[in-house]
């Protein structure tokens, strides 16, 4: 056998050895690549997640909270943001509490200009009758 014969074996070895590390290595990539995906969808939804329980300063200068509604000036009243901050229930068992009869219109809250306003001293005596009733 020849030293040429030897040569081009031991040459296609080690092209052989380099396609299968190039394909591993294509394979680590690919899986790296979708963890990297993963991770940048968890990053968003982590952002959002802290969008919506951060306090946002700007926010709280629009925030609606000892607004008066036209002609009821010794009246504080509250939107269902402002009034889940003060007491102990989330927005959505506020709105719970509305549909089903709890927070009654007119007594409880009014919708001028279609939005929803609490009135804090009615609200606030519905709160004492709950804690004195337990």
């Amino acid at each position: 056998m020849s030293t040429e014969g030897m040569s081009r074996g031991s040459t296609a070895r080690a092209l052989s050895a380099v396609r299968e590390d190039r394909g591993e290595v294509q394979r680590r990539l690919d899986r790296l690549r979708a963890e990297l995906v993963e991770m940048e969808t968890e990053v968003l939804a982590l952002s959002r997640l802290l969008e919506t329980v951060a306090i946002d300063p700007e926010r709280l200068l629009r925030d609606t909270a000892s607004k008066r509604v036209d002609g009821a000036e010794d009246v504080e009243y509250l939107s269902i943001r402002d009034l889940a901050r003060r007491i102990p229930y989330a927005e959505q068992t506020i709105r719970n509490l509305m549909t089903g009869g709890v927070f009654r219109l007119g007594e409880h809250y009014i919708k001028p200009r279609s939005r929803i306003m609490f009135r804090w001293s009615k609200v606030r005596d519905w709160l004492d009758r709950q804690n004195n009733s337990v």
